[in-house]
């Protein structure tokens, strides 16, 4: 498994990931992307809290099973190849003046 240092940092965009669970192509972007991160271990997410909820909102919004959903949350908390950032308070204010 490549070092932390060696892998990719991305956060994907909500799409991505809910086009992997809905996807039935093995070969899909979305699901080749999965792969790098899951199998190969390429790929180095970085997820928020705000991001992560924002995953299970619509992931639940399209139907997606309790169980995926889950499994996904497992991922995320145990993986090593995830980086949870704290975005702060920061962000809460600048959101809320849109």
């Amino acid at each position: 498994m490549p070092r932390r240092k060696e892998r990719l940092p991305v956060t994907p965009d909500t799409n991505v990931v809910v086009s992997y669970y809905l996807s039935q192509h093995r070969q899909s972007a979305s699901a080749q992307i999965f792969r790098l991160w899951r199998d190969q271990r390429q790929l180095q997410l970085v997820v928020s809290d705000v991001v992560i909820n924002e995953y299970l909102e619509v992931l639940r919004r399209v139907g997606v099973s309790e169980e995926r959903i889950a499994r996904l949350m497992e991922r995320f908390e145990r993986r090593q190849t995830v980086t949870h950032v704290n975005l702060g308070a920061i962000y809460g204010k600048s959101r809320s003046r849109r």
